[in-house]
């Protein structure tokens, strides 16, 4: 009788706990599909096409405009709309920089970062230099190679040509203006005129 009631005790404990597995398992089921549906609705509602942006998208991260390029997605601080007044003069598109190195001549960290995490990923090499002659450990460049010249307010490039005091008032009122010269780019103002010369050279 004693083998009996032990057996009995074992079977009952074996059913308990499958079931007690069972709800377990249910239970993890459903949490992982509503987390699923969760990220699913976020990631939809984070990527409304804005009417007028021709492709450009709305981030649902850091404040940033995620934009399709090539294939890729590619963040960028400001949204198209809001760098659309900053005038930029661009004789060359995104394959002019694809597999090739890039040199910036750029001194403002978060500029930088802007460039490298953009462009920078369809170049072959990005690389700090000087623009002309200078006393920094760095190569010096000039425009027979691709350059993107910053500089923080409207002022005038010497390989960029002339431009009439109007011109440079004007820019200063939108927030900068971008140029070229040859292989140089001189994106004069702040990162809203960098991401004006981004959109622009990813066809935008």
């Amino acid at each position: 009788m004693r083998a009996v009631g032990t057996e009995a005790q074992l079977d009952r404990s074996r059913k308990r706990n499958g079931i007690i597995i069972s709800v377990l398992m249910l239970v993890l089921l459903v949490a992982s599909s509503v987390g699923f549906a969760f990220l699913s609705s976020n990631h939809t509602s984070g990527s409304q096409q804005v009417a007028g942006s021709e492709g450009a998208y709305e981030g649902s991260g850091v404040g940033g405009w995620v934009v399709p390029v090539l294939g890729r997605e590619v963040r960028l601080t400001f949204g198209l709309e809001e760098v659309a007044e900053i005038p930029v003069a661009l004789t060359t598109g995104i394959e002019a920089y694809q597999g090739k190195t890039l040199y910036l001549a750029v001194e403002n960290p978060g500029i930088e970062a802007e460039l490298r995490s953009t462009i920078g990923v369809f170049t072959d090499r990005i690389q700090l230099a000087c623009y002309g002659e200078c006393e920094l450990d760095l190569p010096e460049k000039d425009c027979s190679e691709n350059v993107i010249v910053w500089t923080d307010g409207v002022a005038e490039a010497s390989s960029a040509g002339p431009r009439s005091s109007d011109k440079v008032n004007a820019a200063s009122d939108v927030g900068g203006q971008v140029t070229q010269g040859e292989g140089c780019v001189f994106i004069e103002g702040d990162l809203r005129a960098v991401d004006a010369f981004l959109y622009k050279v990813f066809g935008y």
